[in-house]
């Protein structure tokens, strides 16, 4: 049986608008209103910063102690909180805080030029108890090839989900058909798509 999961990611990636300078009060009602909603996941933001980090970036591209005790009090157990990671900014003292917080989800930027440090990554949040999304980015600029290779080796790595970002927004609905039909052939964890 298909069983579609969302993930809200409005925190993480709506902070793109706002140099992630939301604040806890609007990321605790977020939340609250996913809860209510049904939602059963809910991205916070980045830990450590997007793949660039920049002086001006907020609440939501540090993800810092204070920001995932409120996030963590808001979601109370109705709601499982995500945290996006780029593996050149985070070290198992980064896993070790997110877990104490009851963050469940880690989900792990994979770029085709850092691969074999988004696979470590894989595997240690993995052994820090996490479910981890292994999250390829730049689909549309990777050849059909290399998307079926990298996701074999997230899932060998331990990821529990792959998901494939559309990061240059140039897909079409004929595109992410083929690109799901030729990796669901290939791999047994479930798929998704943003």
């Amino acid at each position: 049986m298909n069983q579609i999961k969302i993930i809200d990611v409005t925190l993480r990636d709506g902070g793109y608008r706002n140099d992630f300078n939301f604040t806890v009060d609007y990321a605790v009602s977020a939340i609250t209103q996913m809860v209510e909603a049904g939602i059963p996941y809910c991205e916070i933001g980045y830990r450590n910063g997007s793949f660039v980090r920049k002086h001006e970036h907020g609440l939501t591209s540090a993800v810092d102690a204070t920001y995932l005790s409120a996030a963590g009090k808001a979601a109370a157990g109705r709601i499982d909180l995500c945290v996006m990671v780029h593996p050149h900014n985070v070290d198992a003292s980064d896993f070790d805080l997110m877990k104490q917080h009851g963050v469940s989800m880690i989900r792990v930027c994979l770029r085709r030029d850092r691969l074999e440090e988004g696979m470590a990554t894989v595997r240690l949040a993995k052994a820090h108890g996490f479910q981890v999304s292994a999250n390829i980015t730049h689909v549309t600029t990777l050849a059909p090839g290399e998307i079926s290779t990298m996701s074999l080796r997230a899932e060998d790595a331990g990821a529990d989900v792959l998901v494939f970002a559309d990061s240059n927004g140039n897909m079409i609905p004929s595109d992410v058909e083929r690109l799901i039909t030729r990796v669901s052939s290939r791999v047994l964890i479930p798929l998704g798509m943003v």
